[in-house]
């Protein structure tokens, strides 16, 4: 993705 998605983020973070 060219682009950072918000739930890629949101999933990331969230994957502590």
């Amino acid at each position: 993705m060219l682009v950072p998605n918000a739930f890629s983020l949101i999933n990331y973070i969230g994957e502590d």
